[in-house]
């Protein structure tokens, strides 16, 4: 196998910064004892102040202001976060940003990217944040993605079956990545 050029969707980026899925902490390592190259997308950051927002609001609504769980799922799009909510998901990135600079690079669709991300989602099941993020990882030429999403992954990997790139890119479980990566 070519040198692995990692893809990490946000839900494993979010294992990492809340020290769970022991799994997905040793992917983290073996990225760094082997000084492997690791990407996420800027629409993946936005993804994991969004969830970290959500957890926020969701924590406040329900611990704090004991609110029943159909108030809080009707507004949970509208969210009505306090300034020290805003301030504590802000250092939340800030703190992903500072922490993981030598390990994972930012990285953003080109006019190209976002075409075949549009083509992408329309011949395909990937919902559009999905398709953003296999789009970000085709595009920046990583050979492996690494996520929990197990309909991610077969929906993906038929796409990439299709067009015969799936001998070089694959779309993995961190148990299967670990594994690929232990080998490295």
């Amino acid at each position: 196998m070519i040198k692995p050029r990692i893809y990490i969707d946000t839900v494993i980026a979010r294992d990492w910064t809340h020290n769970r899925n022991d799994c997905a902490k040793e992917i983290l390592n073996q990225i760094r004892e082997k000084k492997l190259k690791a990407f996420i997308s800027v629409f993946g950051l936005m993804e994991l102040v969004d969830i970290e927002q959500e957890e926020l609001f969701l924590n406040r609504k329900v611990f704090i202001e004991k609110e029943n769980l159909d108030t809080i799922f009707s507004k949970r799009k509208r969210r009505d976060l306090k300034k020290e909510d805003l301030n504590k998901s802000g250092k939340y990135i800030e703190d992903f940003l500072k922490n993981y600079e030598k390990l994972i690079t930012p990285v953003d669709l080109t006019n190209d990217g976002w075409n075949l991300a549009l083509v992408l989602g329309s011949e395909s099941n990937l919902n559009a944040t999905d398709v953003i993020h296999l789009a970000s990882a085709w595009q920046n030429q990583c050979n492996i993605v690494i996520t929990r999403d197990e309909f991610f992954i077969k929906e993906a990997t038929q796409i990439l079956k299709k067009e015969r790139v799936w001998k070089d890119f694959k779309i993995l479980n961190p148990t299967k990545a670990l594994a690929l990566l232990k080998k490295i």
